[in-house]
């Protein structure tokens, strides 16, 4: 039995946070907790062990899940782009990164030109221009899989002068692959791109990301990252399963994913892979 205070693993090691990717990891395929998951995560809680809800989603997007859970959460949305602290702090900005307004400019103009899709996030709303016939399919599908609606603009330079959390281009499956290595030729020094889903290439901040943004809530909580778990099923889960003490992919997750977690679960989002984990490797006397 462990003497000092907090929460350990089975092996001794101390937890302080556990971070959850929300959509393929949190959620199941009906974008629902399951009660196993939401009873741990509240003894964590009550234990003083902090729940970091990290998705590419809007904070106005996650925070509908926090009646759910029924905790006071640290919010990480867009990806890392913008992390805000627990409600009893007044959600105080913990970290912030917006896209650079110059390269935002030229993803507009390669969005415009090409007629594709682009998402423009900037504080708790999501803007584009209003959608071409061939893509109206993109925001019809967006806001029905995150629950947000649009604000749809005549003009890009109504914009201008504010500064995006992120970008996100939506396409066809067929047509993803070729458009992120095309963008990776152009601006992979100076933004940060990473494939979601099966339809979406975002681009944020070179300094942002689900990782570096965890390491400096972790510095700001004063512990260390090594007492982190983290939970992810995508390729933007790949550097928060990096940096973390413990790395956890879900079954369902990417290959690419796999290879940088610690553990690879036996379970999917849908069969309450966290849940399971969590009791794997709490020690028990944490979860009464």
């Amino acid at each position: 039995m462990q003497t000092n205070s907090g929460v350990y693993c089975k092996n001794g090691k101390k937890i302080s946070a556990i971070a959850l990717d929300l959509d393929g990891t949190l959620l199941n395929k009906e974008k629902q907790i399951s009660i196993e998951t939401v009873n741990i995560l509240r003894k964590l809680d009550s234990k003083g062990v902090h729940i970091i809800l990290a998705s590419g989603r809007t904070k106005k997007a996650i925070t509908i899940f926090l009646r759910v859970l029924n905790i006071d959460c640290i919010i990480l949305s867009c990806n890392g782009a913008i992390v805000h602290s627990k409600k009893k702090q007044n959600r105080l900005c913990l970290f912030h990164k917006p896209v650079p307004n110059e390269i935002t400019q030229q993803l507009i103009k390669i969005a415009t030109e090409r007629r594709l899709h682009l998402n423009f996030y900037y504080e708790n709303k999501i803007y584009s221009i209003q959608p071409l016939p061939e893509n109206v399919w993109c925001a019809e599908m967006y806001s029905r899989a995150s629950t947000l609606t649009f604000n749809f603009v005549e003009n890009w330079s109504q914009l201008e002068n504010y500064s995006s959390n992120k970008l996100l281009f939506i396409v066809t499956a067929d047509k993803r692959e070729q458009l992120y290595i095309e963008l990776n030729q152009q601006f992979s020094e100076v933004v940060y791109i990473v494939k979601t889903e099966t339809k979406f290439v975002e681009i944020l901040n070179k300094e942002t990301n689900k990782g570096l943004a965890l390491i400096s809530v972790c510095q700001q909580l004063n512990f260390p990252i090594d007492e982190l778990i983290a939970f992810g099923d995508g390729n933007n889960d790949i550097e928060m399963l990096t940096v973390a003490g413990i790395g956890i992919a879900m079954a369902n997750g990417t290959q690419s994913l796999k290879q940088v977690a610690n553990i690879i679960s036996e379970f999917t989002n849908n069969e309450n892979a966290i849940a399971k984990e969590l009791e794997n490797l709490i020690d028990p006397i944490h979860l009464i």
